[in-house]
């Protein structure tokens, strides 16, 4: 199914919040053997939550967390697996850019997995220091320059 695609923030603890921490587990989680858990959901109801709809239908989604002034971190991106090589990644990541950006953030952070960094460079992200290990797996710390300043 493919239509208008459209991102929206939805609310922390609502029922697509719920839909969306089964998508995170199913694609995130349990492929390294692990499971979602309260540790790895604390604090985020104080974080702000995006999906990407396709045809109304929830395919994609990220989790934002402001660290400084200027600065927002990604985390927990997901693409729904019979979904994954068609360009949803990519909306997600410019479309919540241009969110922020008109929020007036100046920059995107994120860890990115080892094994998908040229994925986000090629959506302009830019690899910053050296490989450290994440939840048993290889990850980069890397950003994307969304303002002046």
């Amino acid at each position: 199914m493919s239509g208008a695609r459209v991102i929206e923030e939805i609310v922390h603890g609502g029922a697509e919040y719920r839909a969306v921490l089964d998508w995170r587990e199913r694609i995130l989680r349990r492929p390294l053997g692990l499971g979602l858990t309260a540790n790895d959901t604390a604090g985020e109801d104080s974080q702000r939550h995006f999906v990407l709809r396709d045809g109304g239908v929830l395919v994609a989604g990220v989790i934002a967390v402001s660290h400084d002034p200027g600065t927002v971190r990604l985390r927990q991106m997901w693409v729904r697996e019979d979904r994954a090589g068609t360009g949803l990644g990519r909306s997600l990541l410019e479309g919540v850019a241009g969110i922020f950006r008109a929020e007036g953030f100046l920059r995107i952070t994120l860890h990115a997995r080892v094994a998908v960094r040229g994925f986000y460079e090629k959506c302009g992200y830019t690899a910053e220091g050296t490989e450290f290990e994440e939840i048993g797996i290889p990850h980069i710390r890397m950003s994307l320059r969304i303002g002046n300043g």
